[in-house]
């Protein structure tokens, strides 16, 4: 394996020979080059030949991103683009790992030699692991009270149901609630694996999770009110790939987004579910929230919207939702308080204790929708075919269309 450096800064470059020299992986001179000269220097590599290049920024301007994902594309699987440089910005680093990065490193790490060792790990990781279909699903939580944590809870309990095997990993930094939904009592959660990070390994993460007997295995959040409010990002990047190597099929609830430590997870994320209520308040939330991932750069198609809570009295109707946030509502739930509170009492995940409920229908139809499998239900005889044929017209968005309380979901037949 060969390491090139693109820099237009000496100090970095300069940091980067020092890391990598402490390591005993020295980059020569004519390796080190600046960004306009980097792909001429590749193409004069030998074809098969592996390489890694660090691509270092201070800032990662267009121009600049433009030219990492062009090196990024020169040899697929044989070119292996790190982006370096200060970690500032979460908004950044999916830039850089949407461009074409396979990881990001913090140039200014006061660390920098046992930074890199772990980036070489994650690396050689990679490699196996590559040719195995992924399915990480991410739930946001920009806006309370719309049901992320109980939509990514049940979530994975309809892929176990398939015979998926599960992780779910709760991310909610202020304490989650994955683990009172399952009524589950972990010994670790991911505050230990924190605390343990420069031993963290498959083992350890394994280890860390508790099984539900419907076959979800929990990685519970910390505690509420614990003093643990953000991960390193070596951290979240190691958890992400121990759950990715323990089952094909992951569900992440990350409460709310804007956090650095985020960032490498939404650039991973197969599809991101973005709950939201039909109201003005939880509209605004979410169109901020849709203003970041785009940003982000994170692509459309990679976003769920779903309308949560739904069938309440004077909410917006659906073709409004659509039209302000410039997005189509794929699903929506209807509401049910009385089996989602008996849900929440005695710790049963609703599409285990009512299952043919409209809202546990909405859910599966929800998976099936994320994994690309046939629907679960057969809309032509089941009880529910009313409302599905309703949610059909509704899906449409025509302009004149009416708010979901005028569709009766929700309401007593």
């Amino acid at each position: 394996m060969e390491i090139f450096i693109a820099s237009n800064e000496q100090a970095d470059a300069g940091r980067l020979c020092a890391g990598l020299g402490a390591l005993g992986m020295n980059c020569s001179s004519s390796h080190i080059v600046p960004h306009g000269s980097v792909k001429e220097a590749l193409l004069a590599r030998d074809a098969d030949s592996s390489v890694v290049v660090f691509f270092c920024s201070q800032t990662f301007s267009p121009d600049e991103i433009a030219a990492l994902k062009s090196v990024s594309r020169l040899r697929p699987g044989k070119v292996m683009v790190v982006a370096a440089g200060p970690l500032q910005s979460p908004k950044v680093v999916l830039q850089t790992m949407r461009n074409g990065a396979v990881d990001f490193i913090d140039i200014n790490n006061s660390d920098l030699p046992n930074a890199l060792a772990a980036l070489f790990d994650r690396l050689a990781a990679k490699q196996p692991a590559a040719a195995r279909p992924r399915n990480l699903f991410t739930v946001l939580g920009p806006t309370g009270g719309a049901g992320a944590s109980l939509l990514a809870c049940n979530m994975a309990v309809a892929l176990a149901q398939q015979g998926k095997q599960p992780v779910l990993l709760d991310l909610d930094m202020r304490g989650g609630d994955q683990a009172k939904l399952l009524n589950a009592s972990p010994r670790y959660t991911l505050a230990s694996l924190a605390d343990k990070a420069s031993q963290l390994d498959a083992a350890m993460f394994d280890q860390s999770l508790v099984e539900h007997e419907c076959g979800v295995r929990l990685l519970a959040s910390p505690l509420p009110f614990a003093d643990f409010r953000q991960l390193p990002r070596q951290v979240v990047q190691t958890v992400l790939e121990c759950a990715q190597a323990a089952s094909s099929h992951v569900v992440v609830d990350l409460g709310e987004p804007g956090r650095p430590d985020q960032a490498v997870l939404l650039a991973a994320s197969d599809r991101i579910v973005v709950p939201l209520r039909a109201d003005f308040i939880s509209l605004f939330h979410v169109k901020q929230c849709l203003n970041y991932l785009t940003q982000a750069k994170v692509t459309p198609e990679c976003v769920t919207l779903v309308v949560n809570r739904a069938g309440l009295p004077r909410e917006l109707p659906l073709a409004s939702i659509a039209e302000a946030l410039e997005r189509p509502i794929e699903h929506w739930i209807p509401d049910d308080p009385a089996i989602v509170n008996t849900s929440l009492n005695v710790g049963i995940p609703l599409v285990i204790s009512h299952p043919r409920s409209a809202i546990a229908h909405s859910i599966v139809r929800l998976v099936d929708d994320l994994t690309d499998e046939a629907p679960s239900i057969d809309g032509s005889s089941c009880w529910l075919a009313p409302l599905l044929a309703s949610a059909r017209w509704i899906g449409g968005l025509l302009p004149t269309g009416p708010s979901i309380s005028d569709t009766g979901v929700g309401q007593p037949s």
